[in-house]
């Protein structure tokens, strides 16, 4: 099928492949974001039409192995430091929220596959570009640029994806390797 030739031909070259914990975002009252959010895909013109070619780049060496393979527009990506309290001790995780131009309901997303070679922006100094798929229990795999500071921790293991309505969705990638 076409979603296993996908998942085939990126085994090799992806990791983060692998079933994902889904749950709806919601924040407790003890969770709170830190001032750290910062925008990662700024408006620059030349770093949109470089990502948009990356996307169409993969999208097309997919297709042509065989795999329906649809790109998605992204309105904007940022990390987000998320701290929780939990039995009087903190801890931080990274998230990586992305929002995007979709009415997509992001909770049908059942694998994240994210590219392992992360490559350097050369419209940004510091900040690594990945391809990263969704895949959900369709035929069809979903592909966005993902672009991130390279000089902040990132383990790129938990992911915020934002529809259009503004629904969040959580998913962790827990056998991510690097």
């Amino acid at each position: 099928s076409s979603l296993r030739a996908v998942m085939a031909a990126q085994q090799d070259a992806a990791v983060g492949f692998g079933e994902v914990a889904v749950e709806e975002f919601e924040k407790d009252e003890e969770e709170e974001d830190s001032d750290d959010d910062r925008p990662v895909c700024a408006p620059d013109e030349n770093v949109v039409i470089w990502t948009k070619q990356q996307v169409a780049a993969e999208a097309e060496k997919l297709k042509a192995m065989g795999a329906m393979v649809a790109p998605m527009t992204v309105n904007n990506c940022m990390t987000i430091l998320r701290t929780t309290t939990q039995g009087g001790k903190r801890t931080s995780t990274r998230c990586n929220r992305i929002e995007f131009q979709t009415n997509y309901d992001f909770s049908n997303v059942r694998s994240v596959q994210i590219s392992a070679d992360a490559i350097q922006c050369p419209f940004k100094q510091g900040f690594l570009y990945r391809n990263v798929l969704l895949f959900s229990d369709k035929p069809l795999a979903l592909i966005f640029p993902y672009l991130y500071d390279g000089n902040q921790e990132n383990d790129l293991q938990d992911w915020i994806l934002v529809n259009r309505d503004g629904h969040e969705v959580h998913h962790r990638v827990d056998a991510f390797s690097k």
